[in-house]
């Protein structure tokens, strides 16, 4: 008993120095690269009872639940530790509540690594970019079920910051400029977005409209290059920049907001279509009883998150006109060559 109750403190410190880690990224300006990983954690959490389930049905019957990721869907902190962490916590609360039971998480490169797990049944369930699911979803291999909330809203908005100073009133004006992005899905979806406004005003892609395109992890890394002028743009999340200027009202005095765009949803967590209806049921029915779990409380407060919803087909829509709009806007362009 001694030797159980010093594992387990052993295993509880490891946690809280993983968790204080990821807490130094937060507070470092990457709060908004983690809501894959916390879709991610929440989704494990509530995938254990449906091994228990498997296990109850047949006692001699071992099951290893799988949960899987895009390495896209983060960035800002070092995807071993995030993994680390994540197998750390869900296997001390499967522990806990379902000693017989055993989970696997992976993180997978890119989506066509992703979609082989799915088709082969290893994955459950899987946290990826929303345009990910839109290049599939007409596969019928997965099924959208929740989203994580930042916010008051569930999508997230992107500002073009420029020097007021340097007197730019449209995106004309920064050809041949210098522009920081961001990494993981807020960079992918941004310059999605990017794109789409250079092309709707017949100018070239932002590789080729740009000098440089840099991307950071850090939206302090993207703002106060461009407050300090070493930078002439930038695109971060409005909520971050808002924040950023809360803390310092310097910032907001000093840039512009150029374009703000409508709100995109980042990431999706989805069923592998062919699951077990009861199993899926199972998980709805956990989902609905998250707010008991002391483990949810602590992972929303480390990640500053409101929130992780349902999905609702809406969320998708302004993602859904953009990847149309973008994919219509480049295939024009290449027939005008």
């Amino acid at each position: 008993m001694k030797l159980k109750n010093c594992l387990g403190e052993i295993i509880n410190n490891f946690i809280k120095l993983i968790m204080y880690h990821m807490g130094l990224q937060i507070r470092h300006g990457n709060i908004r690269n983690l809501t894959g990983t916390l879709c991610f954690f929440i989704c494990l959490m509530v995938l254990s009872p449906v091994a228990v389930s498997a296990k109850q049905a047949d006692a001699g019957d071992f099951r290893t639940v799988g949960v899987g990721y895009i390495a896209s869907t983060i960035s800002g902190v070092d995807k071993r530790d995030a993994k680390v962490a994540l197998d750390i916590m869900v296997g001390k609360i499967v522990e806990r509540k379902f000693p017989e039971v055993q989970s696997s998480s992976v993180i997978y490169p890119d989506m066509e690594a992703a979609e082989h797990a799915v088709e082969n049944n290893d994955i459950d369930i899987m946290t990826m970019l929303s345009i990910n699911y839109l290049e599939i979803r007409d596969r019928n291999i997965l099924i959208p079920k929740y989203i994580g909330s930042i916010g008051r809203e569930p999508e997230e908005k992107y500002v073009l910051l420029v020097k007021k100073e340097h007197n730019i009133k449209a995106l004309s004006e920064l050809r041949n400029k210098k522009i920081i992005t961001q990494k993981g899905g807020n960079g992918v979806l941004s310059l999605m977005w990017l794109d789409t406004l250079l092309m709707e005003q017949s100018l070239p892609e932002s590789r080729f409209f740009f000098n440089s395109v840099k991307k950071n992890s850090k939206v302090s890394m993207a703002v106060l290059p461009v407050f300090f002028g070493q930078a002439d743009a930038c695109i971060v999340p409005r909520n971050a920049y808002e924040t950023m200027v809360e803390l310092n009202p310097q910032i907001g005095k000093k840039l512009n907001v150029l374009s703000e765009s409508p709100g995109f949803l980042v990431t999706i967590s989805c069923f592998r279509s062919g699951m077990a209806e009861n199993s899926r049921k199972i998980i709805e029915e956990q989902f609905d009883t998250l707010d008991e779990n002391p483990e949810y409380h602590q992972i929303l407060i480390l990640f500053h998150l409101k929130s992780v919803n349902r999905y609702k087909p809406e969320y998708l829509l302004n993602v859904e006109k953009l990847y149309n709009k973008y994919h219509r806007l480049k295939l024009s362009s290449k027939r005008g060559n």
